[in-house]
């Protein structure tokens, strides 16, 4: 459980958006190995809440990731690093953006309800679900359990915990670049705790 405190009268949708940006390199352990199929099976080449449809080469969208394997993916130029908290590049969060988690993220074009390109319906990643005091000064987050990090050093494999979420969040807020964003929750560094 991971507990953020604002100073302020009224946390804005922005602060929540901003949480989707701050953990990174954590996948779920237990993820199916193979290819398994969703439930629906929308009609060929067509992609189902956007009417859309496909001119070459159908995708199927019913397929459910699966572990390994090789992406290839074309930038206009190699990302400075992958460090999300030291710079906000578009060649830095398109390199990091598959690969890492979030908090909270946006959902993806197909799975909105109904389907807007131009707003965000905020979904759980890391964090399992959240809620607000009755004062609205208040943020509790709720963390998936058995979470764990990329089995490589210096965290090889151990689970994601709170305290994770915490140092995440506040080297954010450290951030020279970043500071004013954390200023719309609250006009000094917000206290966070956890258990």
């Amino acid at each position: 459980m991971l507990c953020w405190v604002w100073r302020r009268s009224t946390p804005h949708f922005s602060s929540l958006l901003l949480l989707a940006f701050t953990l990174a390199a954590c996948q779920a352990a237990g993820a199916p190995a193979g290819t398994q199929r969703a439930a629906a099976t929308p009609a060929a080449g067509i992609v189902p809440s956007l009417g859309a449809e496909w001119v070459a080469n159908p995708q199927d969208l019913t397929l459910l990731p699966q572990r390994g394997g090789t992406v290839t993916v074309r930038m206009a130029g190699p990302p400075p690093h992958f460090d999300p908290a030291l710079i906000s590049s578009y060649l830095m969060a398109a390199a990091v953006t598959p690969v890492y988690n979030t908090l909270t993220r946006c959902k993806p074009g197909p799975l909105m309800q109904p389907y807007d390109p131009w707003s965000c319906q905020l979904e759980g990643d890391l964090a399992q679900s959240w809620s607000f005091s009755t004062d609205n000064l208040q943020l509790t987050l709720k963390l998936h359990q058995g979470v764990r990090f990329q089995d490589l050093p210096p965290v090889n494999g151990r689970e994601f915990t709170a305290a994770d979420a915490k140092y995440s969040v506040e080297r954010y807020a450290r951030q020279p670049d970043l500071q004013g964003l954390f200023e719309d929750l609250a006009p000094s560094r917000p206290p966070i705790s956890t258990p």
